[in-house]
Parts: structure tokens; sequence; C-alpha cells
């Protein structure tokens, strides 16, 4: 199938093409050969659930309504992309990256290649670092972020948002 990422200002301005079975597999095919042009990709509406984005330069893009649970967004520029009722939040620890996505029901966050609740990471961090190698210092300064990341998702509420409409011709 011919999957087509198109420009969100002008469903028409093709920005990449794929013989991909879907926008997931395109756009992380895309990511890998380093494609420049992915700003202002309309990705609204697509599962990107698990996708492997680091890196990518997604500035402008519509990702109103994508499900991007447990995607790897690890050093991604999302600065100025449109992301509906989800809000995302990038420290760069001294070691490993740490992603927060916040929905209205639910934050996940992923430090290195771990995503988990903050819940869960108040109870099994500590030991998730130790099996890391984690120094004492690393362990108490990722506490800190992670309380960021506490009082961060608290600072607004994320409004309920209608489904991003598919533009026409764009698969899933």
């Amino acid at each position: 199938m011919t999957i087509r990422i198109v420009s969100r200002w002008n469903h028409d301005t093709i920005l990449y093409e794929s013989e991909a079975p879907d926008v997931k597999a395109a756009l992380v095919e895309a990511v890998a050969k380093r494609v420049v042009r992915l700003s202002g990709a309309y990705l609204g509406g697509a599962d990107l659930g698990g996708a492997d984005l680091r890196g990518a330069y997604l500035g402008g893009a519509d990702l109103g309504g994508a499900d991007l649970r447990g995607a790897d967004l690890r050093g991604t520029c999302l600065r100025g992309a449109g992301l509906g009722n989800c809000r995302i939040l990038q420290i760069a620890g001294s070691r490993d990256w740490i992603v927060a996505v916040q929905t209205p029901d639910s934050l996940e966050i992923a430090i290195g290649c771990q995503c988990l609740s903050l819940a869960d990471w108040r109870e099994r961090g500590e030991s998730i670092a130790d099996d890391n190698d984690y120094t004492p210092e690393q362990i108490e300064e990722y506490r800190a972020h992670l309380d960021y990341v506490e009082a961060w998702s608290r600072m607004a509420p994320i409004p309920e948002a209608e489904p991003a409409p598919q533009a026409e011709g764009v698969a899933k």
C-alpha cells in the first residue's frame, strides 16, 4: 500500500511516500532514513504507539488525536507541533532522556528504555536504576526529575479533544 505523509497546511504537498503497511511504518522508515522534510507533517489520528521516533524533526507537525503511547520520542523536535489533548515534556538527564507524555487519563514516563507510570517509577525506580548501574548521584538526579515531572503534570488541565479528522486519501 502506498502511504503518503502530507503537509498539515496543504494536504496536496507530499513530504514522504512509502510502500509501507501503515502510517507508523512509513514514519519510522522516514525517521530511519533521516528525512528532514517532516516539518508540518499531517499525522492526526495516526497509530504511532511504540514507534521509534528518536531524533525525528516533527516541528509544526499535526499530531492531534495520534496515539503516541510507548513511542520513543527521545530527542524528537516537537516545537510548534499540534498535540491535541496531549502534552510532552523532554528532559536531558545526565545519563538518559526522560520523556513524559500526558493525556487527560494518563501520564507515562520513559527513562532510557523503560516506560512506566509515575507511581510505578516511585515504587520500582530505584531497583531499576540499581539493575542498570546508576550511581547514587544519578538516582538522586532522576528522583528530582520525577518530582519536576509530577509538578509539571499538575500545572494545567488537559482538555478533552475531538479526534483529528483523517486527511482524504491518507491511510491510517
